[in-house]
């Protein structure tokens, strides 16, 4: 999968390789369009909901091409009648799918004491060091009350090699992952063993094919971004909103 800021500069590499092809003006297939763009496939291209323009998607990466392959767009596509982000729809359903694949069994799960009052799922993004991330899991237990359950994925930000990854890794072995993640988040120790902590690797991996910004970065079940640090009545307050709407509203 390509990073998203790798997206935007294939597409444009694509162009100026096959820019005398691409003169004519002629609308091409979207199979003759993919074979213009290295790393693009036919299944990446779709008519796009504004007459002209293909949508090119790879994951939740978005981007607009003229049919003739001429003419890269990069922006939102906004349904001004409707109120509705028809690009952040797309990027909402493309998260959706890739948090389906995930199993809770590989996720650090905090939950609602009671299951019959969980509400909403939220998967976050953490890094163990990340200041707005610390703030955020001392109100786990208030979240939770609120019926939120917090499905933590790691994000070492400085990526592999760095204190944050070995972090990382280190609450990953852990027997009790979540008493490790909260002792780490406190500067306090907790027993450390040896595993395989490639699913730090692959977590990390999923957030940047996501493109995280930073973290913590929180996406709802449907795959909503709701942005980084919240506090617990304003996350409550965001998962009623996306519930009763409809992806990519204004």
């Amino acid at each position: 999968m390509l990073k998203p800021h790798v997206l935007l500069t294939v597409l444009a590499l694509g162009a100026l390789l096959h820019g005398q092809a691409l003169q004519a003006g002629e609308p091409r297939t979207r199979e003759e369009l993919a074979a213009g763009f290295p790393g693009i496939n036919e299944d990446d291209v779709h008519d796009s909901p504004v007459q002209g323009l293909y949508e090119i998607t790879l994951g939740p990466q978005v981007a607009y091409v003229s049919k003739d392959g001429r003419y890269l767009i990069k922006g939102e596509v906004i349904d001004l009648e409707a109120g509705l982000n028809l690009t952040e729809a797309r990027r909402v359903a493309a998260r959706h799918r890739l948090l389906s694949t995930l199993d809770p069994a590989d996720m650090i799960v905090f939950s609602p004491e009671d299951p019959a009052k969980r509400l909403f799922t939220v998967t976050v993004f953490t890094d163990i060091d990340c200041g707005y991330c610390r703030a955020f899991h001392r109100n786990i237990k208030r979240i939770n009350d609120l019926g939120i359950e917090v499905r933590y994925l790691l994000f070492p930000r400085g990526g592999p090699g760095t204190d944050a990854w070995r972090k990382a890794a280190d609450v990953w072995c852990a027997a009790d992952r979540k008493a490790a993640l909260t002792a780490a988040k406190s500067d306090l120790d907790f027993p450390l063993q040896a595993c395989d902590a490639s699913a730090v690797t692959a977590q990390f991996e999923l957030g940047e094919t996501l493109g995280l910004q930073g973290t913590p970065t929180i996406l709802s079940e449907r795959g909503d971004y709701l942005g980084g640090y919240l506090a617990p009545l304003d996350l409550a307050g965001e998962l009623q909103k996306v519930a009763s709407s409809e992806p990519g509203a204004q």
